[in-house]
C-alpha cells in the first residue's frame, strides 16, 4: 500500500523538484544580475577567506580571540561550525544550545553537531547541563520531557534524548496546581 501511494505521488514529487531547481536557477540569476549576495553566500565567502593561503587570515583571528562563545549552537550548520573551527585554538570555544530548540533545519542547521560534541567529548572538554526551567509549570515541563523523549528516540532521527536532557522545575511555585 505504501509503495502504491508513493508511486501515485511520484509525478507530484518530480514537479516539486523541477520547480525547486527552476527557483534556484532564477534566484542565482537575480543575485548575479543585481550583484547581490545572501546570508548563505556570506558564510561561504567567509570560509573561503579564512581558508586561502594556508589559513593565513584564520591564523590572524586565531591569535586575536582568547575565548569564543557560540550561542544557539544547535542551529549551526557545517559551514558555520567550520568557521569557528578555523578561528579557534585547541580549547577556547564555549558553545551554548539545546538540541530540542533547533528551528533552522531549512537553513541546514545540524543539531547533531552539538550532540556529537557531547557524545564524543575530549579529555579536557566539559559539558554543563542547565536542567532547571524557571518559566513553566511542572505539568508543562513534565509533558515536554515525555514528548521529546518519544519524538527524539525514534528510528531514523539523528539526535536522541537521554536522561541528562530531562528538565525539572526551578522553584517550588512552579509545582502548584493553580494555572497562571
Amino acid at each position: 500500500e505504501f509503495i502504491s501511494d508513493l508511486n501515485k505521488l511520484c509525478p507530484v514529487i518530480e514537479k516539486l523538484v523541477e520547480i525547486t531547481k527552476t527557483y534556484r536557477k532564477n534566484y542565482e540569476a537575480i543575485k548575479e544580475k543585481n550583484k547581490q549576495i545572501d546570508f548563505d553566500d556570506m558564510e561561504h565567502f567567509a570560509l573561503a577567506i579564512l581558508d586561502v593561503n594556508d589559513h593565513a587570515v584564520a591564523d590572524i583571528y586565531r591569535q586575536q580571540f582568547k575565548q569564543i562563545m557560540v550561542d544557539e549552537f544547535q542551529d549551526s550548520n557545517d559551514v558555520q561550525n567550520e568557521l569557528v573551527l578555523l578561528i579557534c585554538k585547541e580549547n577556547n570555544v564555549f558553545r551554548v544550545g539545546d538540541i530540542k530548540q533547533s528551528i533552522y533545519g531549512f537553513r541546514h542547521a545540524k543539531p547533531q553537531l552539538m550532540k556529537g560534541l557531547i557524545t564524543n567529548k575530549k579529555e579536557n572538554d566539559e559539558v554543563i547541563y542547565l536542567s532547571n526551567n524557571y518559566r513553566s509549570k511542572k505539568m508543562i515541563v513534565d509533558f515536554n520531557n515525555i514528548l521529546f523523549k518519544e519524538l527524539m528516540n525514534t528510528d531514523g532521527f539523528s539526535c536522541s534524548y537521554a536522561k541528562e536532557d530531562d528538565v525539572e522545575t526551578g522553584v517550588p511555585a512552579q509545582n502548584e496546581d493553580n494555572l497562571p
